[in-house]
């Protein structure tokens, strides 16, 4: 999941670097033969100040949202418009790239920035529950390795939480590949995929958690979007005054939507 520059702090639950912390075997590909299907727990906010943050290092980022009629699997590789892009080590991994690509409407992404060429699938909340007794679930419930620093003291943050949001359904599944950026070149020039360009901007917390501001540009100029990615749906993180309305589960500022809109 990690898009930073090399020199950047992890922002966590990325991932490009899903060896990191594992015990098992990994693949060529960064993928163990026994790798749980990580789940994204995120909570994203509209921002009332960009002024009133101070910035800290930043990555620019391009991402393609790629039509559900172009992504298909075939044993372990996933094809993109007939072209084998990635490989799937994982069994875990099978099962929920199935499930998301079963779904009414798939997130399968391309993000290109500095430094790496990724592509990403992400399964909604309702693909999550589905899976529930599945084994892709079982693999999740046996670990799921998260990428990011955490302060293990017990001090209190300030939490808030806005009327109409209900508690819950944050996490998605989330997997990564990295891919031949000339390969994911040639499929991007000879295509018309939707596209968002943004920066991000990463504030670290004092509890050792990141923000990652997105500055939208083109003609998404002047959104700004925060996000954090949490260990579990109920961990308190701190509430900055910058930080505006909740739309974690607001489809129309999801970075899907935007691309096409």
């Amino acid at each position: 999941m990690d898009d930073s520059d090399s020199s950047l702090p992890n922002p966590g639950g990325q991932s490009v670097d899903i060896s990191s912390g594992l015990d098992n075997e990994t693949t060529a590909n960064g993928q163990s033969s026994e790798l749980p299907v990580p789940i994204e727990i995120e909570r994203r906010f509209l921002i009332l100040d960009a002024e009133a943050i101070i910035l800290g290092p930043s990555s620019h980022i391009q991402q393609w949202y790629l039509p559900k009629d172009v992504v298909a699997r075939d044993g372990k590789q996933i094809l993109v418009s007939g072209v084998a892009i990635a490989e799937i080590q994982s069994e875990a991994w099978l099962s929920a790239v199935d499930s998301i690509l079963d779904s009414d409407n798939p997130t399968v992404r391309i993000r290109i920035t500095k430094q790496q060429t990724i592509l990403c699938m992400k399964g909604r909340s309702s693909v999550v529950e589905k899976t529930q007794d599945s084994k892709v679930s079982r693999a999740i419930g046996e670990g799921i390795t998260v990428f990011r620093r955490r302060s293990d003291d017990d001090t209190e943050v300030r939490e808030r939480r806005d009327e109409g949001i209900e508690a819950g359904g944050f996490g998605r599944l989330e997997m990564e590949w990295q891919l031949d950026s000339e390969v994911a070149k040639s499929l991007l020039r000879s295509n018309d995929w939707p596209q968002i360009e943004k920066t991000r901007h990463f504030v670290p917390t004092e509890r050792g958690m990141i923000w990652e501001i997105d500055q939208f540009l083109g003609r998404h100029e002047g959104l700004w979007i925060a996000e954090i990615e949490l260990n579990s749906e109920d961990e308190k993180f701190e509430f900055p005054d910058w930080l505006g309305e909740e739309v974690s589960r607001n489809f129309q500022y999801s970075n899907q939507f935007l691309a096409s809109n």
